[in-house]
């Protein structure tokens, strides 16, 4: 029996080609076996068949605890809100892009190495993006800093919008845990490539890009938090994907 396969073939989330090729010769293996064993009863060698399916089945044990040590299943949870998020589909280098805070100093990605970071992009004049600020306040107050960050990166242009932004932020809606951030040139939009308000990315404790969402979601919810708590349980999620 010859097995082909198509580098393009559908194997479905987290079915990978290795985990195909393996459950096949699995399928083979088993199908060989019940020939030799019908084989074996009509000539009256029942014993040796046994001893020949008990090896076949612990070949398969073997194969089986080798498939589950070289593929994990690291696949997060996109459940709920999450389903639209966007993950990349190949291993994503280190970025770096800086913003400044309400004092004008400089920060940078890299300053949150070490973290798993979630970067929401907003504006003043996008309502969905200001429903969302709340459940992102929550969201920070209750994931560990130590481990996690949340940011929200205005992106008003003009002295009076951003003033009407940090307004929102620190007086409408009297956001406790959230920093005010601005980017009035719309650098960081830029370098991301952002279409549409809100997008939130999310980057890895290195500061590789996991993906982004383009949608308004509630993130305190059960869905949003567990996916985001993934990547820190699963550090390596990026080194798993294939090269661009």
């Amino acid at each position: 029996m010859i097995l082909k396969f198509d580098n393009k073939m559908p194997y479905g989330r987290g079915y990978t080609k290795s985990k195909f090729v393996t459950n096949s010769f699995k399928i083979i293996i088993c199908y060989e076996t019940m020939i030799i064993f019908k084989k074996s009863i009509n000539n009256g060698f029942y014993m040796n068949t046994m001893i020949n399916f008990i090896f076949v089945f612990l070949l398969l044990m073997k194969i089986t605890l080798a498939s589950s040590i070289a593929n994990p299943i690291t696949q997060p949870p996109l459940n709920g809100e999450i389903k639209k998020f966007q993950l990349t589909k190949n291993k994503t280098p280190i970025v770096e892009f800086s913003w400044v805070d309400n004092s004008e100093s400089q920060i940078k990605l890299s300053d949150f190495k070490g973290k798993v970071v979630l970067l929401n992009l907003w504006a003043s004049w996008c309502a969905p993006c200001i429903r969302e600020l709340p459940s992102l306040d929550r969201l920070a107050k209750d994931l560990d800093p130590k481990q996690f960050a949340i940011i929200v990166l205005n992106l008003d242009r003009g002295k009076n919008s951003i003033k009407k932004a940090g307004f929102i932020l620190n007086k409408k809606l009297a956001l406790k845990n959230l920093k005010f951030y601005k980017d009035p040139k719309k650098l960081v939009g830029k370098l991301l490539g952002i279409r549409a308000l809100p997008t939130t990315f999310l980057f890895d404790a290195a500061g590789r890009s996991i993906g982004k969402i383009e949608a308004a979601v509630e993130w305190d919810e059960k869905d949003p938090t567990k996916f985001i708590k993934f990547f820190r349980a699963t550090p390596n999620f990026i080194d798993k994907l294939p090269e661009r």
